[in-house]
């Protein structure tokens, strides 16, 4: 945390600030926009420090549960993963990646197979946590949905 704070007085003389707003300012304006300059900087350094999920495939591995089902995701090939229907109420045995799930800006997008309808849905995966994968899709009729896949221990 000190090297965080000794960073943060050379970001403000990076920057070029002048004098009355760096930290050593004497008047009570230059300590308010240092004070200000200083908490979003710490802000920011806090939030770099935290970890997100950004999304890998490999990350995806293992049994999800999505509304009544249970789908099967394994690796296929060496670059992609397969999804298989494992246990529902239907259509067990479907594959539901219905294109190669791709990765960009720490989210998955690919086109999948409704494990119901088996409509096919443009859709985006966004890792929440280690073991929930947030789905937001729509059909090329605009039909929407989003939901869960949510790790089967």
């Amino acid at each position: 945390m000190l090297e965080n704070i000794k960073y943060i007085g050379q970001l403000e003389q990076a920057l070029i600030l002048p004098p009355q707003a760096r930290g050593s300012a004497s008047s009570i304006g230059g300590a308010f926009v240092s004070k200000i300059f200083r908490v979003c900087a710490a802000i920011f350094l806090c939030s770099s420090c935290v970890s997100a999920f950004a999304a890998d495939l490999k990350d995806m591995i293992g049994r999800w549960r999505w509304q009544q089902f249970t789908i099967e995701v394994t690796e296929c090939k060496s670059d992609s993963i397969c999804a298989k229907i494992i246990e529902g109420p239907k259509n067990v045995g479907m594959e539901v990646f219905a294109t190669k799930l791709m990765v960009k800006d720490g989210k998955l997008f690919g086109s999948i197979a409704h494990p119901e309808t088996k409509e096919i849905y443009n859709t985006r995966f966004q890792q929440t946590d280690p073991d929930r994968w947030r789905l937001d899709g729509c059909t090329v009729t605009r039909v929407c949905l989003s939901g869960e896949f949510v790790r089967v221990k």
